[in-house]
């Protein structure tokens, strides 16, 4: 049998509702007790008090209030009562009810308490982006709650928030302590009430496959409570293969039935707002551009292939597409330089993984501390699959130095492409280490600090970039070029998701002629696999360099059909075999198979001239780019 002591301890130290049973039961106990006790002769006598409402009444009033003494009680009977009732009323329910205030207040800094929500966000895990994020929506939605889901010590959480939150934003957001993977506490969230989640993850515990479990639960949540509307689901994934993984695979058909799944990656989306969006420095074909008539090619140096080097390379791939290019000159081609100690491992491990990529690409690779002929190589020609491709359609050429940047040969490298007229060049420091790369930025070769050509000298910064943007800033500067990166102040100016811009690509190709009509442009969305929308949204993005080209027709549909080349092949796709492509040609209906899984090998990645030739009915999708951007200019 239990000690009552124990079962008294745990109840009145759990909910409020127990304590103020204990105290309910403590008050009727001792009532009882003094009733029974007025029985004693001595201690009641009838008829004494003429306002006497009876025995009863007469211990109620005085164990209330002291205040209520009645002649029909001894002075022994009115003292046991007067004593009892002070202890009962004023002491056990003064204490009782300030324990279960204190007790809510501990439970609401702990974020321990739940509330009622409707036309919220949710923020589920507290890292880099968090508080970046909860200023984001407050600006986007002033009158709109914030949730925030965390594993983290909420109280701490509260005080660091607080420092740098103002006043209106602090009464915005509502903390709940919890785990991301318990279904208990995201069915809390009221998701089915919400605007849009976001699922971030907690600060070193950045588990991808954590962060998917989320969303399982909380598909299972929404359709458990039958949620009428589809909620926007933002995820912030870590791992760059898993991130592209579902950038072109559809998820399970009960999680999309109710969640718009939104995937993204801290370092793309960063990339993005550097190459894409310009938010510092110059755009790497300058702003003039580069137009049919040009003699310049855009070349890009990367020091450090980490992943944020790596998105970058993919970005300026995605987006640097020019019509002056001649794809037996190598000097108009775009032009991506890795520089790394570990080079050759980190070449090898990426051609792994864009295999197609590289078999249709020139590359090079050279060890700084040898004495070694830079050979560029065309793979197309040797391999047996895609030798009927004929000449060199890819845009894009690729070098791989292994070395550090204070190299002789690196340094020489570094000045010869600062000097060459044919190139804007744009220099991306990114080491993981913020002091190497200053020093970096303060050792370079000294034509690249002078020189037209060297657009631009970004230097990461994880920490603080008081050093370079006081270097920078300063009167009379030889650092005036250097471009501090790594803050993430600008990493919501735009869409993490460029959906809008997408729908509208997708009605333009599909024919749409009133872009008013929102419910067709949507309709027409929904219909697209997960793939097709991500095709429609690196389109757009390409925009600003489209504008400032302002190439004829033709060569803009060239330029188009070079952009749709990379887009597929960094997105896994491959082209046909040269026996593939016999059964389509002599099977129109193959094509479908082939592009779709498990082979995902387009019949359409070939060269312009060749694409007229095997599919001539999609060179008017190309064509359509100029409607693309007339509906898109600013």
């Amino acid at each position: 049998m239990r000690d009552i002591k124990l079962i008294f301890d745990r109840t009145f130290s759990k909910s409020i509702v127990k304590k103020l049973l204990w105290l309910v039961g403590f008050i009727l106990l001792s009532i009882i007790i003094l009733y029974f006790l007025g029985f004693i002769p001595s201690f009641y006598q009838y008829g004494k008090d003429a306002n006497s409402h009876g025995m009863f009444y007469d211990v109620m009033a005085m164990f209330i209030d002291q205040r209520n003494r009645c002649s029909n009680m001894s002075t022994l009977f009115s003292t046991i009562v007067d004593v009892v009732g002070l202890t009962i009323v004023n002491g056990l329910f003064i204490a009782v009810m300030t324990s279960i205030l204190s007790r809510r207040v501990d439970m609401y800094e702990k974020g321990l308490i739940h509330y009622k929500m409707r036309g919220h966000f949710i923020i589920v895990g507290y890292n880099k982006l968090t508080l970046l994020l909860i200023k984001h929506l407050y600006h986007t939605d002033p009158k709109a709650g914030i949730l925030l889901l965390t594993s983290q010590d909420v109280q701490r959480l509260r005080k660091k928030l607080g420092a740098v939150l103002s006043k209106a934003e602090e009464e915005q957001l509502v903390i709940y302590s919890g785990d991301m993977s318990k279904k208990e506490d995201i069915a809390a969230l009221q998701a089915e009430h919400s605007k849009t989640v976001y699922i971030l993850g907690e600060t070193g515990q950045e588990v991808d496959s954590v962060k998917m479990d989320c969303v399982r639960l909380l598909a299972q949540d929404l359709n458990a409570k039958q949620a009428s509307k589809q909620i926007r689901c933002y995820v912030c994934f870590d791992d760059p293969d898993i991130y592209h993984t579902f950038l072109y695979a559809d998820i399970a058909p009960e999680v999309k039935k109710c969640i718009h799944f939104l995937p993204f990656l801290c370092d793309e989306v960063y990339a993005k707002r550097i190459i894409v969006d310009n938010i510092v420095g110059q755009p790497i074909d300058s702003k003039e551009g580069i137009g049919t008539s040009s003699r310049k090619h855009v070349h890009v140096v990367i020091h450090g292939m980490n992943n944020f080097g790596l998105a970058l390379a993919k970005q300026v791939a995605q987006i640097a597409h020019f019509p002056n290019v001649k794809m037996d000159d190598l000097n108009t081609l775009t032009h991506i330089t890795f520089i790394d100690p570990e080079a050759g491992r980190k070449m090898r491990e990426l051609k792994g993984h864009y295999e197609s990529l590289f078999k249709l690409s020139y590359s090079c690779f050279w060890d700084a501390n040898e004495k070694a002929e830079r050979t560029w190589e065309y793979p197309v020609a040797k391999d047996a699959d895609y030798s009927y491709l004929g000449a060199n359609f890819m845009d894009v050429r690729w070098e791989f130095i292994q070395g550090h940047i204070g190299d002789e040969q690196v340094r020489t490298y570094l000045h010869d492409s600062a000097a060459d007229d044919s190139q804007y060049l744009s220099l991306f420091l990114c080491q993981p280490d913020d002091e190497a790369n200053t020093a970096a930025a303060l050792n370079l070769p000294e034509n690249i600090y002078l020189s037209a050509n060297a657009l631009n000298i970004y230097v990461l910064q994880h920490y603080s970039n008081a050093i370079v943007r006081m270097l920078a800033t300063s009167p009379n500067s030889r650092f005036a070029r250097l471009t501090p990166i790594g803050s993430i102040e600008h990493f919501f100016s735009q869409e993490l998701v460029p959906e809008e811009k997408g729908k509208l690509v997708n009605a333009c190709y599909s024919g749409v002629k009133d872009m008013t009509n929102g419910k067709e442009i949507d309709r027409l969305w929904q219909q697209l696999t997960v793939a097709q929308k991500w095709s429609s949204m690196r389109s757009a993005e390409m925009l600003p360099i489209r504008l400032r080209s302002a190439a004829p027709l033709e060569a803009m549909m060239q330029v188009e059909h070079n952009r749709w080349n990379m887009e597929k092949l960094l997105g896994g796709y491959r082209p046909l075999t040269q026996e593939e492509a016999a059964k389509v040609k002599s099977d129109a209906a193959l094509k479908k198979t082939f592009r779709n899984a498990p082979y995902y090998a387009h019949l359409d990645i070939c060269s312009w001239e060749q694409l007229q030739v095997t599919d001539p009915e999609v060179v008017q999708y190309d064509a359509d780019v100029l409607k693309v951007i007339s509906l898109l200019r600013p």
